[in-house]
């Protein structure tokens, strides 16, 4: 049957209709224009829901870095290094090692982060020169430390051997000639040898020692040196020329541990200085670059966050579309 005549049987069918009919029609067609316009208001609002409902997320390859993980294993480095200079027992020497591989696992992961997001080399590597160096100053101070711990059992050492062999000699000399026959200047060099050993002993405390011992150990030396030196003759008559140039030689050694002591403690005070100021520069460093990671940080979530958004509201106005289309 040809179009227009089923146009006009439509067109005539609907001639017949009555108003009651047709205002029926009229209010249904009203009703579902209702319904769809309101499922547009609808789908509307659930667009700019869905913008404001994009998850903020970290991205996966920054998550390992956290803001606070360099500086914080900074901070543990720091006083471990403090630590294990103050002693070197077992447990600080561990923390000490321990504390220096995170710091560089840190500053490993962490430089990774920053690259990912910051297009500046330079930060990056005058962030690692300032760690290598700071990690070198806390090597040196270690072995500053060390060295200095060993200069008071060296001295204690050669005192020791010096008191012995001038109280060999005393004993000798009191059972050949007796208390009385004793010759004066063993007695007295044994004397200040006594003083001595005790003065030494005070260098190994833990808490430290009083710097007036060094100038008491300082003032045996010489009374010793005066002793051996006024009584050279005596001293070769009795007990050889072999001995007195040992013991001579000895004496020296404890001046040379006593002068090196002191200049340790020079350098390990200044050591720790030194230390202590490389560790708030490279912290402040730390920050200022955790500050620039950050932001790019923030700028890289808020490009993706936006991205996410633009795609929900297109996706939303397909839909919208093909209702409309469908309308």
């Amino acid at each position: 049957m040809p179009a227009w005549h089923r146009l006009a049987r439509l067109l005539a069918f609907g001639a017949h209709l009555g108003i009651a009919t047709r205002l029926s029609i009229a209010f249904i067609a009203v009703a579902v224009l209702a319904v769809v316009a309101n499922a547009i208001i609808e789908h509307g609002a659930s667009t700019l829901q869905a913008i404001e409902t994009v998850p903020v997320t970290v991205p996966a390859a920054d998550t390992r870095a956290a803001p606070d993980l360099l500086p914080e294993a900074l901070e543990h480095f720091h006083l471990a290094v403090l630590g294990r200079v103050e002693s070197d027992q077992g447990q600080r020497e561990q923390a000490y090692h321990e504390a220096t591989a995170a710091l560089a696992t840190a500053h490993e992961e962490y430089s990774a982060a920053i690259a990912s997001l910051l297009d500046d080399p330079v930060s990056v590597s005058s962030l690692a020169e300032a760690i290598e160096s700071h990690q070198r100053l806390a090597d040196e101070l270690v072995r500053t430390a060390d060295a200095r711990r060993r200069l008071p059992r060296k001295l204690n050492e050669e005192i020791g051997f010096l008191h012995s062999r001038l109280k060999e000699s005393l004993d000798q000399a009191v059972k050949l000639l007796g208390k009385l026959m004793t010759r004066q200047y063993l007695v007295d060099a044994n004397q200040v040898l006594d003083e001595m050993q005790g003065q030494v002993a005070g260098l190994t405390a833990p808490a430290g020692y009083n710097p007036r011992v060094l100038d008491d150990i300082a003032q045996g030396e010489r009374a010793l040196a005066a002793i051996l030196r006024n009584n050279e003759q005596k001293f070769i008559r009795t007990l050889g020329d072999d001995w007195l140039a040992t013991t001579q030689r000895s004496l020296r050694r404890v001046t040379a541990f006593r002068n090196s002591l002191v200049q340790t403690d020079r350098e390990r005070d200044a050591g720790i200085e030194g230390f202590s100021q490389s560790h708030v520069a490279l912290s402040s460093q730390v920050r200022a670059v955790a500050g620039q990671f950050e932001t790019a940080r923030a700028f890289a979530t808020a490009q993706r966050q936006s991205s996410e958004a633009l795609a929900a509201i297109s996706k939303q106005s397909r839909r919208q579309r093909t209702l409309l289309a469908w309308l």
